[in-house]
């Protein structure tokens, strides 16, 4: 399996309800489709397409809900750290970074 194809994934935790608003999940969909990869968002007992903003807000992710990103394809570690990035920054930018982040390590 080449390096493009393997897949990669980050596990994290909801910690912030406001992580899963409409607002949030476009921004997070926004940075996904800059990425030639594919990317999926899994809760336990469902997934969905990481670059589908109805998707996203049909996964019904909750507060405490551990949430896997993975993503598969030619940029997937890039994708995957500014994924991960935006999530625990609670979808601010670094100017506006707040010390709690939305998500934890799980």
């Amino acid at each position: 399996m080449t390096p493009e194809n393997r897949k990669q994934e980050r596990t994290l935790t909801v910690a912030d309800l406001q992580t899963m608003s409409t607002r949030s999940a476009a921004s997070f969909v926004k940075a996904a489709m800059r990425f030639n990869c594919s990317i999926t968002v899994a809760t336990p007992g469902s997934s969905c397409n990481g670059k589908s903003l109805m998707s996203l807000l049909f996964l019904g992710a909750r507060l405490g809900n551990t949430l896997t990103i993975s993503a598969q394809g030619a940029d997937a570690d890039l994708a995957l750290d500014t994924l991960e990035t935006l999530l625990r920054n609670r979808f601010q930018s670094s100017s506006e970074h707040c010390a709690s982040g939305s998500f934890v390590a799980a």
